[in-house]
């Protein structure tokens, strides 16, 4: 499932007219680099959530044929949050399924993310990447067997310490979906996740083998552009 629905605020007003994830990097919307991504590693059933434009990713993907995947949608009349948005969209999804924010980057290996989640026997896995700026992220903080241990949303940065955020890239089993609430919107890693540690849920972090790159302000989506300018960052 990737999460498409946020309205985008902080790029106004750049998105009032288009969706955050149908933003251009190098020429191509986010989004079609998210799914030719998935596609790329044999994920070609795709569920993605909308609300604000809905129309500018339905006309653009359409059933998704012509990028080689099946993609049905999940419109959100008032926004759910990104647990939220996977429960109402849950008879769509398998087990495991794959959570991936409609805007971020990765260049993440699917294939390693499956054995890692398998071998754990983890109800969800994170993946995570070395911070690479000094803007606020959710920092994922783990034993040294890899076993979450907890989130900390958007904490001020102190120094140049080593701080690994999360990717917005999650392998859940379906047994997640008990953890969200069904009366209210939610977010995993605000709401959901710390729940599950509470209780004793198993969830383990991998770390992205490649780049991820965040694009949810101006400033990282400038970043980016620039990267790409002096060929520090081969995209797919």
């Amino acid at each position: 499932m990737v999460l498409a629905a946020g309205k985008g605020e902080r790029f106004r007003p750049l998105c009032d007219e288009v969706p955050k994830p149908m933003l251009r990097v190098a020429g191509t919307p986010i989004l079609e680099r998210v799914i030719d991504h998935l596609r790329d590693y044999g994920i070609r059933e795709i569920v993605v959530n909308l609300h604000h434009r809905p129309e500018a990713i339905r006309s653009y993907f359409g059933n998704g044929e012509s990028r080689g995947v099946s993609i049905s949608y999940s419109f959100e009349p008032e926004l759910l949050g990104t647990a939220g948005a996977v429960r109402k969209a849950a008879d769509k999804l398998g087990d495991p399924f794959l959570v991936y924010y409609g805007d971020n980057l990765c260049d993440c290996d699917f294939a390693r993310l499956q054995a890692h989640h398998a071998e754990r026997k983890a109800l969800g896995t994170i993946v995570i990447s070395e911070s690479y700026d000094d803007l606020p992220g959710g920092i994922v903080e783990c034993d040294g067997d890899g076993r979450v241990i907890r989130f900390i949303e958007k904490p001020v940065r102190v120094g140049g310490e080593v701080r690994w955020e999360n990717a917005g890239i999650y392998l859940l089993k379906r047994g997640i979906l008990d953890h969200i609430p069904a009366d209210r919107p939610s977010d995993f890693a605000r709401d959901v996740f710390p729940a599950v540690l509470a209780g004793g849920g198993r969830l383990f972090c991998h770390r992205a083998e490649g780049y991820v790159r965040g694009l949810d302000t101006p400033k990282r989506l400038e970043r980016i552009e620039r990267e790409l300018r002096e060929g520090r960052l081969a995209l797919r």
